[in-house]
């Protein structure tokens, strides 16, 4: 992890390559994103995916909130996860400006 004061910076691509593959996120997966509320944090993952080479990423329109209001299937209950899978980022330039950049 970076070291930093500043809270809510983006982890070193081996951090973010061992989450993902953790939680069952490979290259060829298919990720949908969503918030509850506002969509920032769904936004905010969705350009970091893309910054580490991801595409397979989208965020649901509108969140989970009109998701509910529109009326369709909601799971509940203990979360079944996905088996792990490999992730290898391929970071991408532009995505974000760091001190070394200046």
């Amino acid at each position: 992890m970076r070291n930093t004061v500043l809270r809510f910076m983006m982890p070193e691509a081996a951090q973010c390559e061992a989450a993902f593959g953790r939680h069952g996120v490979g290259n060829e997966s298919r990720v949908v994103l969503y918030s509850i509320g506002t969509a920032m944090w769904a936004t905010r993952f969705w350009w970091m995916l893309k910054s580490l080479g991801f595409d397979g990423a989208s965020v649901l329109d509108g969140g989970l909130d009109k998701w509910k209001a529109e009326g369709r299937a909601v799971e509940t209950g203990a979360t079944k996860g996905y088996p792990p899978a490999t992730f290898t980022a391929k970071p991408r330039a532009g995505y974000f400006v760091d001190n070394r950049e200046r």
